[in-house]
C-alpha cells in the first residue's frame, strides 16, 4: 500500500493516523473570481415561451433560459473553469450538484443543484466563525484505486474522459454496470464492469477516474512515472520486445490498461457493520507496454498531491448525496499498482 502523500485535516489528525492513503479534509470551494453559480427556475423570460431555467447571476454567468436543465450546468461548469479561474474543487462540485439534480425536474431540480453548490459557498467575511469540531457521527469514505503496470498506447491525441462518459453506465438498485464491449482506436475494446450500492456510488467512481485524467494527462510538470494518463508528442511503437519506442513528432495518449477502483462509506449508528460499497474496472484488450516506473512511484510516495486531493473532494462531495446528513470531515484516498513489476 502506499504512503501518505498529503496530509492536512484542520489540525485534527493525531500522528497515528498517519497510515495508510491520504488524508484530504473538506475545503470551502472558491469560485474564482464569480459568484452565486446557482440556477433560477423561471417562466416566460429571454424569449422563451414556458418554464425554463437560467443561471442566478447573468452577470458572473450570462446565459439566456432554456428548457433543458443540463445545459445550464454545463454552462456553470465550463465558465467556472475558464472565466471565473476557479480550482479543481469547484468544477467538481458543480459535478456532484449535477448527480443531485438528475432526474429531478422543475424546481425541484434547481433546489437540488443549489443545495449542493449552496453547501460549499464561501463565506462572507462577516458572517465567517470558527469551523465547528467534527461530529461523533462523522464518518471517512474510503477510496482505493489500482492502475495496470500494462499500459495502451494510441497513436494520437484522444480523450479518456469522452470514452469514460460515453460507456461507463450503469443502472438498476444495487447499480450494475453494461459490459457491452466498445471499440477503440486501433482494434483495442475496451469492457467497464461495476457494482455500486446506491445510485450515487457508480457516479463517484467514474468521477474519482475522470479527476486523475484531468490531473495526469496533460501535466507535463510531472514526470512521466507520475502520470497515470499522457498526451505525448511522439508515436509510440511496440516493435517485437514489447518496449516503447518513442518516435518525435508525433501525438500518442497513454492509457492504463486496466484501472480498478473500489469505495466504501461506513454508515453511522451500524457498530462498523454496515457500509455502502461499490468498485469499478475498465480493461482495454492488449497492451503495447508498461509503465513500471510509475508503479515504483506509487508505491513508495502514494502518488501525485494534486491528483489525491482532487479525488477526495469528489468522494466526499458524492458521499454527502448519498448518506444524507453525515459529517464528511476528510477522505482516505489511495493509489497503487494491481501487479507487480
Amino acid at each position: 500500500m502506499p504512503k501518505v502523500a498529503a496530509l492536512a485535516l484542520l489540525g485534527l489528525l493525531a500522528p497515528f493516523q498517519l497510515t495508510d492513503g491520504a488524508m484530504i479534509p473538506r475545503q470551502t470551494t472558491d469560485f474564482g473570481v464569480c459568484t452565486d453559480p446557482t440556477i433560477m427556475y423561471v417562466q416566460d423570460q429571454d424569449g422563451m415561451l414556458g418554464y425554463g431555467y437560467k443561471p442566478s447571476n447573468t452577470n458572473d454567468f450570462p446565459h439566456s433560459a432554456t428548457a433543458d436543465i443540463a445545459t445550464i450546468i454545463d454552462f456553470i461548469r465550463s465558465t467556472l473553469q475558464n472565466a471565473c479561474r476557479a480550482p479543481t474543487a469547484a468544477w467538481f462540485l458543480c459535478t456532484t450538484a449535477a448527480a443531485a439534480a438528475n432526474g429531478k425536474e422543475g424546481q425541484d431540480a434547481a433546489d437540488a443543484f443549489n443545495n449542493v453548490m449552496n453547501q460549499s459557498s464561501p463565506p462572507s467575511e462577516a458572517s465567517q466563525a470558527p469551523a465547528p469540531a467534527v461530529s461523533a457521527a462523522a464518518v471517512q469514505p474510503s477510496l482505493n484505486m489500482k492502475f495496470s503496470k500494462e499500459t495502451v498506447v494510441f497513436g494520437d491525441h484522444i480523450d479518456p474522459i469522452w470514452w469514460f462518459n460515453e460507456y461507463l453506465k450503469a443502472d438498476g438498485q444495487p447499480a450494475i454496470c453494461d459490459e457491452t464491449p466498445h471499440r477503440m482506436p486501433n482494434d483495442h475494446y475496451i469492457t467497464f464492469t461495476c457494482e455500486g450500492a446506491d445510485p450515487n456510488i457508480v457516479p463517484m467512481m467514474k468521477e474519482a477516474l475522470i479527476a486523475v485524467v484531468k490531473d495526469t494527462i496533460d501535466n507535463t510538470a510531472l514526470p512521466d512515472d507520475q502520470r497515470m494518463f499522457m498526451h505525448r508528442e511522439g508515436l509510440c511503437w511496440d516493435g517485437h520486445n514489447n518496449q516503447c519506442h518513442i518516435t518525435e513528432g508525433y501525438p500518442s495518449t497513454v492509457f492504463p490498461q486496466s484501472v480498478h477502483v473500489a469505495v466504501a462509506i461506513e454508515v453511522p449508528g451500524t457498530g462498523g457493520a454496515g457500509a455502502l460499497s461499490g468498485n469499478l474496472r475498465y480493461n482495454i484488450a492488449d497492451s503495447s507496454s508498461n509503465n513500471c516506473g510509475m508503479c515504483s512511484y506509487l508505491s513508495t510516495s502514494g502518488g501525485a498531491v494534486s491528483a489525491l486531493t482532487s479525488v477526495a473532494q469528489v468522494v466526499m462531495g458524492f458521499s454527502e448525496l448519498i448518506v444524507p446528513g453525515i459529517a464528511v470531515a476528510n477522505a482516505a484516498v489511495s493509489f497503487s499498482c494491481l501487479t507487480t513489476c
